[in-house]
């Protein structure tokens, strides 16, 4: 089993002016049909857009939808552990510490936007 990574265009419409791509981790596996090679999807394991990949809380988002997905489908761990650096290598996993500094950031935010409603 492995990861192939599909990249599908971001529809837009007359309101969303959002460009780019989402991303898709696609676990499968290959087999051979009639004498040629096909690939079997095991399962999608989740999505992001390739503009959010700098963003933690996105990473974190796509990285608990990954791990849970993994978690339901049957095969060793040293073939989850393989995926799942496969997967970093394309979406970085965010460490806590990460996690943490963008939640004091976007708690920052909040008092500050906070702040100028008072002032309104």
């Amino acid at each position: 089993m492995y990861i192939r990574w599909n990249r599908r265009k971001r529809k837009t419409t007359s309101w969303q002016k959002k460009t780019g791509c989402y991303l898709t981790a696609v676990a499968v596996e290959s087999h051979r049909e009639d004498g040629s090679p096909r690939q079997k999807v095991i399962k999608c394991l989740g999505s992001i857009g390739e503009e959010r990949l700098e963003k933690v809380y996105a990473r974190k988002r796509f990285w608990e939808t990954v791990e849970k997905k993994l978690h339901s489908i049957s095969t060793s761990d040293g073939d989850k552990e393989r995926i799942i650096s496969s997967i970093e290598k394309v979406v970085p996993k965010p460490s806590t510490d990460e996690i943490e500094k963008d939640h004091q950031e976007s708690i920052q935010l909040l008092k500050q936007i906070e702040q100028r409603l008072k002032k309104v």
